[in-house]
């Protein structure tokens, strides 16, 4: 191997240790870092640091394919422009399987890009919770000295006032990958024992402040999860006990002494058991029930081929305005679900192609043991049916990227 082309290498491990220490923090950042993976990889073509004949044709086509069907989607398209703002979001589809699985990583690499991302969390909520507590602070004293500002409170250390630069519902899924990482791979960015339970209290901490009911969810998934392995298969029950005593008062805890955060969830349970105003557009939840709606009433009218690429919006705000649904008519809410999102866009056949890219790779590594593969699908599964994530940069960045490595790093541990 030339210098040239162990340089380029180089180059590429540190860019992507870069791109996952940078996105939990702020993904337009990681975004930047992608293009800069791209232009050493193409320079890489003329060095031949690629080894395409390694790559994982699945996984390839799996994603590659989903970004496919999205590009022939616009020839159908009554929003072409959209349609393109669409498929530069989700260019990474196309363009992570290439760059990293042409130029593979080593297993004990992956498993440093993997504790960066770790470390990206663990600095991302400190940050953020020191962003609050001087914004707190700030508030108070301007209030003191005569200016007349809302002083949230407790309230400056949830949701999107803690998580500044990334959706709530986003943080909170990075978080709880960085635990499922720390747990299933022995991942720590400590050796010291304190060190690894302050960090795992840290993530905890972060998912139950971005007040995310999809993180929640997750946490009590992935949680159910490690405590059946530490208490049944390990047999210490002690220390799970302990675990899941510290996260119960945790939640109730901000559950008796922050209003924002009970609220938030007696009203979404309150809307699921349609004891509360379903028509309310202030609760998200009832806001995401009357769009899945309208969104199935859309479905049910372009069945096989959808809207086409970039007209999804469009077609929805015409139902909203129709019906009177003023509060997702101003925002041009989309599906706020990821399988509905893409039925409305693409029709069956799409929602058929997302179905076998998370499903099959899923089975694949439950039979075969790969539970870090699988349980990061499991968390993907369950955050886009809350949210249409793969519409958004900070979603398709972290599961293309994570996709294709946890399924590279398996693939290397396979041979050790």
């Amino acid at each position: 191997m030339s210098v040239i082309q162990k340089a380029q290498l180089n180059i590429h491990y540190i860019l992507t240790l870069v791109f996952a220490f940078l996105l939990p923090i702020y993904p337009n950042f990681s975004s930047l870092t992608s293009a800069f993976l791209l232009l050493n990889w193409l320079i890489g073509l003329f060095f031949g640091i690629q080894n395409f004949r390694e790559i994982n044709k699945r996984t390839f086509l799996l994603s590659a394919g989903f970004f496919g069907i999205y590009l022939l989607g616009l020839s159908w398209s009554h929003n072409v422009a959209s349609g393109l703002r669409e498929l530069e979001t989700k260019l990474t589809f196309l363009l992570f399987p290439l760059i990293f699985l042409t130029v593979q990583l080593s297993a004990d690499k992956i498993r440093d890009v993997f504790r960066t991302f770790i470390r990206g969390c663990a600095f991302a909520i400190v940050f953020l919770l020191f962003l609050s507590l001087w914004q707190l602070f700030e508030t108070r004293y301007r209030i003191a000295h005569g200016e007349v500002l809302d002083d949230f409170g407790i309230n400056f250390f949830m949701k999107d006032r803690l998580s500044r630069f990334v959706h709530p519902s986003y943080l909170a899924m990075y978080f709880l990958f960085a635990v499922w990482l720390m747990y299933k791979e022995r991942i720590f960015i400590t050796a010291k024992r304190w060190g690894r339970i302050a960090v795992y209290t840290l993530l905890v901490t972060g998912i139950l402040l971005t007040v995310s009911k999809a993180g929640v969810l997750g946490l009590t998934l992935i949680g159910s999860l490690i405590m059946y392995e530490l208490m049944v298969v390990r047999k210490k029950w002690k220390l799970g006990v302990g675990i899941i005593a510290i996260v119960l008062i945790m939640f109730a805890t901000l559950f008796v002494s922050v209003p924002q955060f009970s609220e938030r969830f007696l009203a979404a349970i309150s809307t699921v058991t349609h004891k509360g105003n379903s028509n309310e557009p202030k609760e998200s939840t009832a806001s995401r029930i009357q769009v899945w709606k309208v969104s199935a009433e859309l479905i049910a009218k372009n069945p096989l081929h959808g809207t086409g690429t970039g007209s999804a919006k469009d077609e929805l705000c015409k139902l909203y305005e129709k019906y009177g649904m003023q509060a997702p008519l101003e925002i041009r809410m989309n599906s706020h679900n990821q399988y509905l999102e893409t039925t409305v866009t693409l029709g069956v056949f799409g929602l058929l192609w997302l179905l076998a890219m998370l499903f099959l790779p899923m089975i694949d590594s439950f039979r075969r043991g790969n539970s870090l593969y699988w349980g990061f699908i499991l968390i993907i599964i369950l955050n886009i049916f809350v949210e249409s994530m793969f519409e958004a940069q900070s979603g398709v960045l972290f599961f293309t990227f994570f996709n294709v490595l946890s399924s590279v790093y398996f693939s290397k541990k396979e041979k050790l």
